[in-house]
């Protein structure tokens, strides 16, 4: 059996998910212009999505 992971993340240049306060507007502040960048087909590829809390509600 073979095993294989992705991750579909949006990162800072600098590695970063959120700023130290837990802000996270340089990944939203984009809104809809941004458009979905793949999210939406990434679900479609893969057998299982695992989401924190926070993303899920």
């Amino acid at each position: 059996m073979t095993f294989s992971a992705t991750v579909f993340i949006g990162t800072s240049l600098d590695g970063y998910i959120a700023r130290p306060d837990d802000d996270i507007e340089w990944l939203t502040s984009r809104g809809e212009k941004a458009g979905d960048l793949g999210f939406f087909e990434f679900p479609d590829s893969v057998d299982a999505v695992i989401v924190g809390s926070n993303t899920y509600r």
